[in-house]
């Protein structure tokens, strides 16, 4: 048996981060729950949904991906993925009482432009970004 303390930290990183640390979260819950068998059976139960979901998205896509209707709602989704990603950085700053410094802003709305009106390519806004987070946190400034 688990501690809801010990269940509540991980389900805390799975709905924050990327899949693997996820995998790894039940993994280790799977390990404490029901040992070897669990450890090798939890990761498969919070993997196949998604990868059941996303194969038939993608067959039923892949045949009608060209029609028109199916490309303006794509479009629309992009657009709502995007305005949900910035609630959920909105609603995250909220909850960590986190007060960004206005060269934050700065550097953020610098490196959508770059990205959106010159369509410099995402990669290099990253690499820009890091180096930009480097300098800034070698001078001090940080």
């Amino acid at each position: 048996m688990i501690t809801s303390e010990e269940y509540s930290n991980p389900v805390a990183v799975m709905g924050s981060t990327p899949g693997p640390i996820t995998v790894n979260a039940v993994t280790c819950i799977g390990f404490k729950l029901a040992s070897l068998p669990g450890a090798l059976i939890a990761p498969f139960a919070v993997i196949l949904p998604h990868l059941a979901i996303v194969s038939i998205i993608a067959y039923t896509l892949t045949s009608a991906i060209n029609h028109r209707l199916i490309q303006a709602l794509l479009n629309e989704l992009k657009a709502a993925v995007i305005g949900l990603i910035i609630i959920a950085l909105i609603g995250t700053i909220q909850q960590t009482h986190l007060v960004l410094p206005k060269t934050i802003h700065t550097i953020a709305i610098t490196i959508i432009t770059l990205v959106m009106v010159f369509k410099i390519h995402p990669i290099v806004a990253i690499i820009l970004s890091a180096m930009i987070g480097l300098v800034l946190g070698a001078i001090g400034l940080w």
